[in-house]
């Protein structure tokens, strides 16, 4: 076929001229498919008194411009092709070769298409013999004509409403010679059909999997001895966390969604407490230790934490934010002197391991590996994007300043660096112009009115507090807020 992309497409009507009022039906089908784009091959205004009929019929098989041919199948239409009678049945000798003849039946690339038009007194589809087994687009009845219309508009023009995916990038762990895997995907889907159903035990079975999670995550643990280099070992076991990251950022947005917001952040920050543990020292004995051998940790930790804010931003479900930012966090065992209760912003860590070791031993000259992983890794999340883990990068960056200051609990925005591909302030803040959205959504910050925020914003616009710098890259506040559009409508 030569029927060009972005050309007009071009299609063949067959049928039977059972009645007036059936031809009057074709008629109509003809004209709204001409209508919608589509030149139409109708006798009854291309088959002048005179012309060669056998002629005008061999073109549906003959003219390489014709893409489809459109068998209306009635039941008189299927009677004279099964017995070879009239037009129906001379074009019934014309396309069934053609038919028969077809190397792959089941390719996409079809040019015959049955449409059903009636049913027989047991239900059964009016179709010709040498078409059975053929897929068909059903209009037998005015429910299904329209719905029939659409499909056959989409055949035409080879749009479907299903297209297959463009094939993306496997699993590092797949890839790896080291294959490692959580095993939690069962569970995962489990609770995650369990929250969606509102199952009275839903809660549990996403205690269930977070604790299968925290159980294999030892698994990826990465020795300071070891073959190779010790950053390569550690970007290598990032990469693997990457399939299971996805796998609980999903989780996360069932969670964030199906749960009451105080349940889901309680419940969150339980398994954000969970993983703590895994960055420092192991607990297995050992007297000896490289702190950055738990870079791939740290990594995987502060990921987490900041996909968790950003779905709930997101997902604009506000009151999940206090739950994970105002109360600290049980971390576990720490050294004698210090408490075991810390801030969030214990979970934004340098990764010295990446931005010192790595980037020295390949002179690499990066502002930041921990900010270009972040980065690639979002890039190819489903579920959540580069843009709202900056977005809650800020957030939090704010937060912190708001509330954490006297402590010297300050979150750092390392995704920021890459801001300045950003040309507008972020969505929570642009809407909350209305001073409306802005009321559900101070809840997250934790303020009673914009007040705080003006007043931070013109600490930053004095240079009593500078926001970080990366080079020349840097970001204003003030901007990404929008302050002075702040409440500014009902």
């Amino acid at each position: 076929m030569s029927n060009i992309e972005n050309s007009v497409p071009k299609v063949f009507i067959s049928y039977s001229w059972t009645t007036p009022d059936y031809e009057s039906q074709v008629v109509a089908l003809a004209e709204r498919l001409v209508e919608m784009g589509v030149d139409v091959v109708l006798d009854k205004w291309d088959l002048v008194e005179g012309a060669d009929v056998n002629k005008y019929m061999e073109q549906m098989r003959a003219d390489a411009n014709i893409s489809k041919v459109l068998m209306l199948c009635d039941k008189a239409y299927a009677e004279k092709a099964d017995s070879r009678k009239g037009g129906v049945g001379t074009e019934t000798l014309i396309i069934t070769p053609e038919i028969y003849g077809q190397t792959d039946p089941a390719s996409k690339d079809q040019r015959y298409i049955p449409i059903i038009m009636e049913r027989d007194e047991q239900g059964h589809a009016c179709c010709p013999i040498f078409l059975s087994g053929r897929s068909y687009i059903d209009m037998s009845t005015p429910d299904l004509f329209e719905k029939g219309f659409e499909q056959l508009l989409r055949a035409i023009f080879n749009k479907p409403v299903f297209k297959k995916p463009e094939l993306g990038k496997p699993p590092a762990y797949i890839l790896s010679d080291e294959e490692i895997t959580l095993g939690s995907t069962s569970k995962q889907r489990a609770a995650m059909t369990a929250l969606q159903s509102g199952k009275a035990n839903a809660l549990g079975a996403c205690r269930d999997y977070f604790d299968t999670v925290i159980e294999n995550l030892e698994r990826f643990r990465v020795e300071p001895e070891g073959d190779g280099e010790l950053d390569d070992r550690l970007v290598r076991s990032i990469e693997m966390l990457e399939e299971p990251k996805n796998e609980l950022v999903e989780f996360f947005a069932t969670l964030i969604r199906y749960v009451p917001a105080q349940q889901a952040g309680e419940t969150l920050r339980r398994f954000i407490e969970r993983l703590y543990p895994f960055t420092q020292w192991p607990d297995d004995g050992r007297h000896q230790w490289v702190e950055i051998a738990a870079d791939n940790y740290r990594f995987f930790l502060h990921e987490l934490f900041l996909c968790a804010v950003a779905i709930a931003l997101k997902e604009e479900r506000f009151e999940v934010v206090p739950e994970l930012v105002q109360d600290f966090y049980f971390v576990g065992r720490l050294s004698s002197n210090e408490h075991p209760m810390k801030s969030y912003t214990r979970y934004r860590p340098y990764l010295g391991g990446l931005n010192d070791v790595r980037n020295a031993r390949l002179e690499l000259n990066r502002r930041s590996i921990h900010a270009d992983m972040l980065k690639s890794r979002a890039d190819m999340c489903p579920s959540l994007s580069f843009y709202h883990l900056m977005q809650a990068d800020f957030f939090l960056y704010l937060h912190s300043y708001l509330h954490g200051r006297e402590e010297g609990h300050l979150w750092y925005p390392i995704s920021l660096l890459y801001i300045g591909y950003r040309s507008a302030p972020f969505e929570v803040f642009a809407r909350s112009q209305s001073t409306a959205y802005f009321e559900r959504m101070k809840v997250a910050l934790g303020v009673e009115s914009k007040v705080p925020l003006v007043e931070l914003c013109g600490e930053f616009a004095t240079g009593k507090i500078e926001p970080p710098k990366w080079g020349f890259e840097s970001f204003s506040p003030a901007y990404l807020i929008t302050i002075d559009a702040l409440c500014t409508k009902p």
